[in-house]
């Protein structure tokens, strides 16, 4: 249970460096219930931070990333889109995944059939694809480019009328970051004049 209690305490650091501790917080550090890892330490990015770059840059400075925390502005449509704007979507670069969640087509079923009717694994692949292509109706979630942020996913998503939706879950950008054991304080200072760092923090552990 150790690590769970790692991730779940990630949340400690980001209130410390926001200077926004609540009081149990503080009751915590104070009774010495809480410690902080020696030799690593997180910074949080900014966020149209992509992976790729992070790492590229990171590693160009001479920083070592241990461990990655990305994911891209994410939405859920509500509605079910009509075959020409799924077809638009699917079409558009700054939606970089498309994935169909349900469909109005019990797709078990209807693979059922087409085995019945001794079709070959070829043409039941294609049967396949041509119905879910039709039935273009059921509730899809969409990854957006990581240059997107919350806000700009806003006005993207202005450009389909009609489609109700709605912001799935945060899109954390964040890294691990080593460091010699007790030399952290100086490895984030110099991490924090990377210009994609907008802070860094210890991650506090509960004790056992």
């Amino acid at each position: 249970m150790k690590t769970l209690k790692l991730l779940v305490l990630l949340l400690l650091p980001i209130s410390l460096s926001a200077q926004v501790i609540d009081d149990s917080s503080i009751d915590r550090i104070n009774r010495g219930e809480v410690e902080f890892m020696q030799g690593e330490f997180v910074a949080y990015l900014a966020d149209t931070t992509s992976p790729s770059y992070a790492l590229e840059e990171l590693s160009r400075r001479g920083f070592e990333v241990s461990q990655t925390y990305f994911r891209p502005v994410t939405i859920t449509i509500l509605n079910f889109p009509p075959a020409e704007i799924l077809q638009q979507m699917r079409s558009d670069k700054d939606l970089t995944k498309v994935t169909q969640l349900s469909s109005p087509v019990n797709m078990g079923n209807m693979l059922d059939s087409l085995k019945e009717e001794g079709l070959s694994e070829l043409e039941i692949s294609r049967a396949l694809k041509a119905i879910q292509q039709e039935t273009a109706g059921g509730t899809y979630q969409i990854e957006l480019d990581y240059s997107f942020t919350k806000e700009t996913a806003v006005q993207k998503m202005k450009i389909y009328p009609g489609i109700a939706w709605e912001l799935a879950g945060d899109s954390p950008r964040m890294v691990n970051i080593k460091a010699e054991p007790g030399n952290e304080e100086a490895v984030m200072l110099k991490a924090e004049e990377v210009p994609f760092v907008k802070y860094t923090a210890l991650i506090g552990m509960l004790k056992e």
